[in-house]
């Protein structure tokens, strides 16, 4: 049963995961990079331009979407 389970999670975060890459594709301005994870559930980010993460953070939440400031 744990490996059912296992695979389940897996695929369920795989699915995230393309979710968000194809977003990122399509919405982040240019000269933004981010990295393509290939295991876990983190993207690491660098965004141009002097943009205040903190004020990009609570904009976020707004739109349900939740990221780590750093």
């Amino acid at each position: 049963h744990v490996e059912k389970q296992i695979k389940l999670i897996c695929d369920m975060y795989k699915r995230k995961r393309d979710i968000m890459l194809k977003a990122m594709d399509a919405h982040m301005p240019p000269g933004t990079t981010w990295t393509r994870p290939e295991g876990g559930m983190f993207l690491w980010t660098t965004v141009k331009g002097g943009i205040n993460t903190d004020e990009l953070f609570f904009k976020a939440i707004e739109k349900n979407v939740a990221f780590v400031v750093g």
